[in-house]
């Protein structure tokens, strides 16, 4: 008969079970054969014919989980005879964690880009959670959590810029077992132009030539700025010409105004951000008067 494993017995997958019998003939016994079930419908897997001196084996469990599970024994006598035992019903709990893989990624992404997140996920029995986080150098940042058999996830791309990026999807089934994958590196850049919004000069203004003007802004920038241009024209249809250019960290300058007299004089301010991305803001129309003096030269007598 089998002392173990008996009904009560409970044990996980791709673990040792200790099978242990007593067997016994009126003359001379030949050999033991031992047989796993796992599913009725299955049937029976041969595991192993010892000799008859032998009492017991360790036997890896194989995957699958079932609450039939079937040791049988078959003893055979030196003549052929042979009868057998089975244990009854034991159970085979999960020792297999999930399956997961996640998809090859673009190399570069955008700040607020939208990225499928496609990954292949199984599990011999239920998948509890996903969870999504993403690696830059060695600090993970958790994006979200799901539950059951996802296979996709719609992520928008932070606010930050970085060559060393890696989406990481940790996978848990019911038996708490876990399993990690790492996609492949991506980048991830800054597309964003900064915004700049030009307070002074006001509408209205006039002014003179040669005068001093203030000129006031306010940027911001998702990341950060850099530098900021200011320009003027006498007239929409004329060129910008470059007056002053400056560190973004300042807000306002005071420039000469260039000679010439117009009623629709502009300012246009570029300002651009750490990654080369630029916007502009331009004036109202503004009066320039005259300011230059008349040019006189004696023409008789001469001196």
């Amino acid at each position: 008969f089998v002392l173990y494993p008996t009904d009560e017995t409970i044990i996980l997958e791709n673990t040792v079970l200790n099978i242990e019998w007593e067997a016994s003939d009126n003359i001379e016994l030949d050999s033991i054969h031992l047989f796993y079930l796992n599913n009725p419908v299955e049937g029976y897997t041969s595991i192993i014919t010892l000799p008859a001196s032998d009492s017991s084996f360790q036997y890896v469990v194989p995957n699958g989980i079932t609450d039939s599970a079937v040791i049988k024994l078959v003893a055979v006598d030196i003549y052929g005879n042979d009868s057998f035992i089975e244990t009854g019903y034991f159970t085979v709990t999960d020792n297999t964690p999930p399956y997961i893989s996640i998809n090859q990624l673009e190399p570069i992404y955008s700040i607020n880009q939208t990225v499928d997140i496609h990954w292949t996920v199984s599990d011999n029995d239920t998948i509890d959670t996903i969870e999504l986080f993403y690696l830059i150098d060695t600090t993970l940042i958790e994006i979200n959590s799901l539950e059951g058999e996802l296979s996709l996830y719609e992520w928008v791309v932070p606010n930050l810029i970085s060559e060393q990026v890696r989406i990481v999807i940790s996978v848990t089934d019911a038996s708490n077992l876990v399993m990690i994958d790492t996609s492949n590196v991506f980048s991830i850049i800054d597309l964003t132009p900064p915004s700049i919004e030009l307070l002074t000069p006001a509408t209205n203004l006039i002014t003179k030539e040669y005068d001093s003007l203030y000129v006031s802004w306010i940027g911001n920038d998702n990341i950060a700025l850099d530098s900021v241009f200011i320009y003027y024209s006498l007239s929409p249809d004329s060129f910008f010409s470059l007056l002053s250019s400056s560190s973004a960290d300042y807000t306002e300058s005071v420039i000469m105004v260039p000679s010439g007299v117009s009623n629709q004089s502009l300012i246009k301010i570029d300002i651009s951000d750490e990654s080369g991305n630029f916007s502009s803001d331009t004036s109202n129309f503004f009066t320039v008067l005259d300011n230059t003096p008349p040019d006189l030269n004696f023409t008789y007598p001469l001196s």
